[in-house]
Parts: structure tokens; C-alpha cells; sequence
């Protein structure tokens, strides 16, 4: 790295900032400054490492592209960030707690074959147009958790299809990023069976840095969802897979992309578990006949040699619409039910006692009793469980005893009958408005209330032969002054300077959100606000 300028002038910062601050006289300040800077050092060398490595396996991708040969292809994989679902000009409202689609895209790109007679190219050559060419391919799921044997799954459908596409190509090399479903223990093994399987070998298998070395793939997903987007735009509802295939081939689709729908089958697919040592910090691997070769970076080191395991793996996944299948031959399939957390409705229940079947829909309800298709559970012995959900499903059930359509009938009619002319909220709205907030509006001590409390502590205080002051109140209120008067009042406590404060010291806690710190003690700032106050109380 002594050669790359930009290295050198990171180091050569580096060094000058620390040497600076070795020369602050003040040590307080030289410690606090060597402490941040030893902090934001370490998070420089990292980010300095990171690009060192990405650096590096863009240079080992470009040599493995170079030397392919006409029978060999290299692919990058990636799961696009999910896709929401969507409404025509839906409300603002519709917007939250949406669950996103799954879209998994898989692009290979290869040699012609003029160009792959000579196995040195430039990078200018590499760049040409007409020395690859290049095919994508993208698995569109309504509901997917992108697991490890989720992403092995849909890249083998992605394999096969590209193998039927270009049954010439005949070895691999495979790129992704190192998230968990791509780069798990098991997945390179399985991921040389996969290929294995549709008679291709794979040869190499690296594993970008955070954020590099997928953009082919960003690229291929980005110019589909704008189709996807322009597609929403003309009036349709985007709401699960059916849809994306359907909005990503709007107006012609993506030149060299191909989409199919898929889903997860429940019960099935199996991934044997296996052990790689730090595999989270693997980078390459490179596969030899009885082993594969581990690096935690690209062509860097010799590396560790792992015994393969025969690791087992079963597809969970199959195919809705295929890769070929265009929309427009679609027409006979039934159309895909909308997702349900999209949909806004009221549980309903069969009235049939016993009956466990639950509906969204008072048309399904109907043909439901129609079709005299109840389920009813039979007898056994119930627990505590059992008891209590049976019910609340009984409860749920009496109080939907009427259709929404007759709820909302009388509802109308009750309206319609109500005198709002009686109403004190109807008035209070009225008068405060419907929309505003809530504000609190203070009402002043009437001048009857506040001569009658005048009128009490003069006289007290000419009993007394004392003066009125805040206590005298205080004083008042114990020997049965009315307080029912006061409610909704607003008092002022008028007296000499201080004489109120420490009146509100003695007789309220007051916990404020402001840190102050005592001038003196804590005693003595007690003994402040109340002077009588002994050793023991304190």
C-alpha cells in the first residue's frame, strides 16, 4: 500500500494530528483531545481497511472476468429491498404497518464467443458491449422470511432456468453479499450441490463488503420498479406477486430480465447443519475436489482447507408463473387473493352452535350456511384454555348477531330521532369548535368570594392582634375557613418580599426538572426553608 498516494496521505494525517496534540501544554485538555482522537482513529482504520477490501475483490472480479472462458459464466445474487404494497392513489392513512414482498435477483453475465479466443482482455475491453452479454432473472414472493434455505431455494430456480437458457455454459463463479442468508455455514457446500445438479461446477464464490459489489443487481431491480411504478400509475393496485410480475413487465419490461412468481411450500425443504470456523469473516472461497478453500479476502493468503460433508438439501420452493410464461398468457389463472393484513374488515362468525369457521365477509358467511359446510369441533375433554377461548368466541358471536348493513340502518335511525337540541356536548362543541384543541380558559375569584376571604383575615387578625400574612391563611384554613367556596378560584398570595416563597416551602413539595446544585449544604438549604426543623428530622 506504500504505493497508493491516497494511503499515504490517511497515514501521513494521522501521524501530524497525533503529533500536534503531544504538544498541548495544558494536560487536562491533551488527555480529553488524545482520548477522542484514539476513538475516531479506530473507525478510520476501519473504514481504511473496508475499502481495502472492496479494492480488492473488484480486482479479483475483473481478473475472473478476463480469463473466463467461453463456457464459463459469473453471477451476482441479491435480495432487492422489499416492495410494499400499493393502491392506486391510495390515502395517507393506508400507508402504515404495510408488509413488504420479497424479490430475489439473480444476474449472469458472460463472453461471446468471438471474444472469448483471447483469454487476456484489458478493462477497456472488458467495459465493451459487445464482448458480454449478460441475462437477469428475478423470483417475486408475496410472502418470503428470506431465510438461508429461502435464498438457496429461489437462487435453484434461478440456476435452472438460466441453464435452460444457455445450456453452453458449464462453470460458475458467484458473487453475493455476506448477509446471514447468503453467507451461512452450510450455503457454500449446498450452493456447489445446487449447481452440481443442473451440470454446471461451480468455481469460485466470494462475498462482497457491506454495501459493494452488488450493483448489477440494483441496477436490474431499479429500472423494474420504475416500470413497476409507471404501471401503479395507470389505475392498478399493486398487492402481491402476481402484481410485481405483472407492473415489472408493464410496456415491454426490462431488456434481458425475466420474471417469474414463486412461493414457499410449508412442511417442506430441509438444510443440514454444518460448521465453518469465523465464517462470518470468509470472504472467498474456492472449490477443489475433495475440499474447498476458505479466505477472509479475495486471493489473499493460503487459506484453510475445509472437507466437504455432504451436505442434504431439499427445495422449499416452487414456481406460480414461470420465467417464459408472459402476463398476457395468464388470463385462465385465478387471480391471486390480496394480502390480508392489506385488507380492512370485521371478524365474523357462524351462528351455528358449536361452529368454529370464521369469515371475512357476510358474502362468505352466506354461502358458508348455504353450503351446510359447518365445523364442529368433537366432544373431548377441554382444558382451561379450551374453556375460556370457547368463550370469547360465544361472546364475539352474540355481539355479532347483526349484519354491518342492519347495524348501520339503526344507527341512522337512532340519529335521525335524536334531539342534539338537549345535547351539552353538542353545545359545548358548537361553541368551542369541532376541530380545535382543547383549551383551558381560568375563571377569576369573584368579587364576593375574594371580599368574603379579606373580610375572615381581618377579623382574625384583629382577634389576634397580628398581622395578616401568607401563614395567616395557612392558619385559616385549619380552623374551618369554607374551602368549598374556592373551588374553580383563582387565589393570589400577596405578601412581603420572600414571606410567600417560604410560606410554599413549608407547606409544598415541589420537584423541579432542572438540576440545581446548593450554594451550602444540604442542611443548611433545608434548614432555609424550614428553620424549626431538628437533627433528627433532617
Amino acid at each position: 500500500m506504500t504505493n497508493c498516494l491516497d494511503c499515504l496521505n490517511i497515514i501521513q494525517t494521522l501521524d501530524e494530528v497525533k503529533q500536534n496534540i503531544s504538544k498541548i501544554s495544558d494536560e487536562d485538555l491533551r488527555t480529553e483531545v488524545s482520548y477522542d482522537f484514539e476513538n475516531a482513529t479506530e473507525h478510520i482504520i476501519e473504514w481504511f481497511r473496508h475499502n481495502i477490501r472492496a479494492a480488492q475483490q473488484d480486482s479479483e472480479k475483473t481478473r475472473i472476468i478476463s480469463e473466463m472462458g467461453n463456457d464459463e459464466a459469473f453471477c451476482t445474487f441479491d435480495w432487492g429491498q422489499k416492495i410494499l404494497p400499493q393502491d392506486y392513489r391510495e390515502s395517507q392513512k393506508k400507508y402504515f404497518g404495510k408488509k413488504g414482498m420479497s424479490v430475489l435477483i439473480g444476474s449472469f453475465i458472460w463472453k461471446n464467443e468471438a471474444a472469448s479466443s483471447n483469454k487476456k482482455r484489458t478493462t477497456t475491453d472488458i467495459q465493451s458491449e459487445s464482448t458480454f452479454s449478460s441475462q437477469s432473472y428475478i423470483v417475486a414472493l408475496t410472502t418470503a422470511a428470506q431465510t438461508e434455505l429461502d435464498t438457496l431455494s429461489g437462487g435453484e430456480l434461478i440456476l435452472k432456468q438460466f441453464k435452460s437458457d444457455f445450456p453452453h455454459i458449464t462453470k460458475l463463479h458467484k458473487r453475493t453479499d455476506n448477509a446471514g442468508n447468503f453467507s451461512s455455514h452450510a450455503t457454500p457446500e449446498a450452493e456447489r450441490l445446487i449447481c452440481q445438479k443442473n451440470e454446471i461446477e461451480l468455481l469460485t464464490r466470494d462475498y462482497s463488503e457491506v454495501q459493494k459489489g452488488k450493483d448489477i443487481c440494483d441496477r436490474v431491480c431499479g429500472v423494474c420498479k420504475n416500470c413497476m411504478r409507471s404501471w401503479i400509475a395507470t389505475g392498478n393496485d399493486l398487492s402481491n406477486a402476481h402484481d410485481i410480475k405483472e407492473g415489472m413487465q408493464y410496456a415491454g419490461g426490462v431488456k434481458n430480465t425475466k420474471i417469474a412468481t414463486a412461493e414457499i411450500i410449508p412442511g417442506v425443504g430441509h438444510l443440514d447443519k454444518t460448521n465453518i470456523p469465523n465464517v462470518s469473516l470468509v470472504r472467498s472461497v474456492r472449490y477443489e475436489r475433495k475440499a474447498m478453500k476458505v479466505r477472509k479476502a479475495s486471493n489473499i493468503g493460503t487459506g484453510i482447507s475445509i472437507k466437504y460433508k455432504a451436505v442434504k438439501f431439499e427445495n422449499n420452493m416452487r414456481l406460480t408463473s414461470s420465467f417464459d410464461e408472459s402476463i398476457n398468457k395468464q388470463s385462465s389463472r385465478p387471480t391471486p387473493k390480496r394480502k390480508n393484513e392489506r385488507r380492512y374488515y370485521d371478524l365474523v362468525l357462524c351462528p351455528v352452535n358449536g361452529c368454529t369457521c370464521t369469515f371475512e365477509s357476510d358474502v362468505e358467511l352466506h354461502e358458508h350456511i348455504a353450503s351446510n359446510s359447518h365445523t364442529v369441533p368433537e366432544q373431548v375433554p377441554r382444558t382451561a384454555n379450551d374453556v375460556a377461548r370457547l368463550h370469547l368466541t360465544e361472546m364475539v358471536r352474540t355481539t355479532r348477531s347483526q349484519t354491518k348493513a342492519k347495524a348501520a340502518q339503526q344507527q341512522q335511525q337512532h340519529s335521525s330521532t335524536y334531539d342534539l337540541t338537549t345535547s351539552l356536548h353538542n353545545e359545548f362543541f358548537s361553541h368551542c369548535g369541532w376541530g380545535l384543541r382543547t383549551r383551558k380558559l381560568s375563571k377569576p375569584m369573584s368579587d364576593n368570594i375574594f371580599m368574603t376571604i379579606l373580610a375572615s383575615i381581618f377579623n382574625l387578625g384583629q382577634a389576634r392582634s397580628a398581622a395578616s400574612f401568607p401563614s395567616t391563611i395557612d392558619n385559616n384554613l385549619d380552623e374551618g375557613i369554607k374551602t368549598s367556596d374556592l373551588i374553580g378560584e383563582t387565589i393570589a398570595l400577596v405578601g412581603s418580599s420572600g414571606s410567600v416563597q417560604k410560606w410554599l416551602r413549608q407547606n409544598l413539595g415541589v420537584v423541579s426538572q432542572l438540576s440545581i446544585l446548593f450554594q451550602t449544604t444540604i442542611r443548611e438549604d433545608i434548614l432555609f426553608g424550614f428553620d424549626k426543623a431538628t437533627d433528627g428530622g433532617i
